[in-house]
Formats: C-alpha cells, sequence, structure tokens
C-alpha cells in the first residue's frame, strides 16, 4: 500500500496470525486485504511475512517494530516478482528497494486506536 493513494489505512493483525487491512482511496472507497501472517521477534526490528489471500494472492515480507502505542512497518510484494527487494534487520528501516522506490519511502508509521 503506497500512503499517497489512500486517506486512511486501518490494520487488524490478529493473535490467529490472521489479519485483514482496509484502505480507504481519496474518494472514499474502501479496499480490503485479507490474509496471514507469521513473525520472527528474534531479530530487531522483527520480520514478517504476509500471505494475501484477498483481493489477489501475494507474499509480502519485511520489518516491523512496536514501540508502546506506535507500529513503524516496512514490506514489499516478493511474490508475484515485482522487482522489489524486502527491508532487513540488519539494514533497518528504509532498507527495501525497487524500481521507483527511494530509500524510506516505504516505511510506514502507525498508531494504536
Amino acid at each position: 500500500l503506497f500512503a499517497p493513494y489512500f486517506a486512511e489505512i486501518t490494520a487488524d493483525f490478529r493473535s490467529n496470525g490472521s489479519y485483514t487491512v482496509v484502505a480507504t482511496d481519496n474518494e472514499g472507497a474502501d479496499t480490503s486485504f485479507i490474509g496471514n501472517y507469521s513473525v520472527s521477534t528474534s531479530t530487531n526490528p522483527a520480520t514478517i511475512q504476509l500471505l494475501q489471500t484477498s483481493p489477489s494472492n501475494a507474499t509480502s515480507e519485511g520489518i516491523y517494530a512496536v514501540d508502546g502505542n506506535t507500529l513503524t512497518y516496512e514490506t514489499v510484494i516478493v511474490t508475484p516478482d515485482y522487482g522489489f527487494e524486502p527491508p532487513t534487520s540488519g539494514a533497518g528501516f528504509g532498507s527495501s528497494s525497487g524500481d521507483q522506490l527511494d530509500p524510506g519511502d516505504n516505511i510506514q508509521t502507525y498508531q494504536r486506536q
């Protein structure tokens, strides 16, 4: 999800490993992204893999960190292959890369509601 295209993004990551992300575009239309996720908290930032099943199949990989009520999150789609490389814990936030993706452009920050 590229932030300039959306007015609001609401994410619900449940403890059973499922997630729903609702993205509202600038005209008020909602798109729901649904799937399952897995994390590894052995690194800082932690790693995450998302297996999206709706509205289309996709696999995303990346990193995240939680500080109080703030989630910092950076992922890219790796399947299908659009030529993006996911960020790594070792390189940190801003390390995803690919065509027209400048360092830092893909870092997302969310506040718990």
